[in-house]
């Protein structure tokens, strides 16, 4: 009972794996609004820690 390797089905079953992991990685357009969001909402928090760094207590800057 020899098994032997045949390239086109080694071929066919890695075109069909490829496939369902390039479905499941594609995002909604609600989840890639979603993530953006985050990011952006991330982007905001850092600027205002590093201003917050920057000038501790003092309000003088007119951004709190």
């Amino acid at each position: 009972a020899e098994t032997r390797f045949d390239i086109r089905t080694f071929e066919n079953d890695n075109t069909d794996a490829m496939k369902a992991v390039e479905s499941a990685s594609q995002m909604s357009p609600n989840l890639k609004r979603y993530w953006r969001r985050r990011a952006e909402e991330l982007k905001e928090e850092q600027f205002y820690q590093l201003v917050s760094e920057q000038f501790g207590s003092r309000n003088d800057i007119g951004l709190f």
